[in-house]
């Protein structure tokens, strides 16, 4: 449990504050490129969250189907991103910022999914371990947030996408363990 949403939180904001950077190349201001890639995570992973509070049945499938669909969209971002920001350099602010929230909103709808289907699980299961959930992602957020920016300033932003994308895959195997089997 305490893995599962340890790698949750940590593994959100690297590809929040990794995103922030890539697009801050697109948009051309610091401040703009904040606000909307914020904006586009906010909204769209707190659809993906609503969403997945009405999907009862298959927590499994919701976990594990989101979870890839997030590393195989944040693979393609980071491989189409340079060619469409060069293609769109021209374009106006209000097109960018559009731009912006298109490409952000299938990643970030789908990194709203694995918490609250997490949650239920939880819930279902040891509620004592509820508030720890809370506790251990917000942890796991905040420290997130600076290793990101540290490990980008090492390795580069191109790693921390993919070492997001690693976690995501370790959220898969410990929610495994964290959910009732299918059927059971």
């Amino acid at each position: 449990t305490l893995l599962y949403f340890a790698c949750l939180g940590a593994a959100f904001m690297f590809l929040e504050i990794a995103f922030m950077q890539q697009f801050i190349q697109f948009l051309a201001y610091p401040v703009y490129a904040v606000a909307v890639v914020l904006v586009a995570f906010l909204v769209f992973s707190g659809l993906g969250s609503l969403f997945a509070e009405s999907r009862r049945r298959s927590p499994m499938g919701l976990v594990a189907s989101s979870t890839v669909v997030i590393a195989v969209t944040a693979v393609i971002l980071l491989a189409l991103l340079p060619h469409a920001f060069a293609y769109g350099a021209a374009w106006p602010d209000g097109i960018k910022i559009l731009l912006t929230l298109v490409l952000l909103a299938p990643l970030a709808f789908c990194m709203g999914m694995p918490f609250p289907t997490g949650m239920q699980v939880v819930a279902k299961r040891c509620p004592a371990l509820t508030p720890w959930a809370w506790g251990v992602n917000g942890c796991a957020s905040t420290v997130g947030a600076t290793l990101a920016t540290l490990l980008a300033m090492y390795v580069g932003f191109r790693w921390v996408i993919l070492s997001a994308v690693a976690l995501y895959l370790v959220v898969v195997a410990a929610f495994t363990r964290l959910a009732p089997r299918e059927g059971a």
